[in-house]
């Protein structure tokens, strides 16, 4: 992930996390804590969904945590 950001001189990182595929998710979280930690803090989005159950959904939400992601994008740009 690390030879992605700096070839493709990433921003930020978005991951989406599947509550219904609970397999997957831990290790994108471990990933993410792990790139913070050995590499530098960049700005992050996870977006956390359920394939089974839509109601944990809210668009208010989602379009707030996008808005955020993208206000520490430009502060880590400076």
């Amino acid at each position: 992930m690390i030879r992605y950001i700096e070839d493709y001189r990433v921003d930020g990182v978005v991951i989406h996390e599947a509550f219904s595929c609970r397999t997957w998710h831990p290790g994108l979280l471990c990933q993410l804590n792990t790139l913070k930690k050995v590499y530098r803090e960049i700005p992050t989005l996870v977006l956390e969904s359920d394939m089974v159950d839509i109601s944990s959904y809210s668009e208010a939400e989602t379009h707030q945590a996008i808005d955020a992601f993208i206000d520490q994008i430009e502060d880590a740009k400076g």
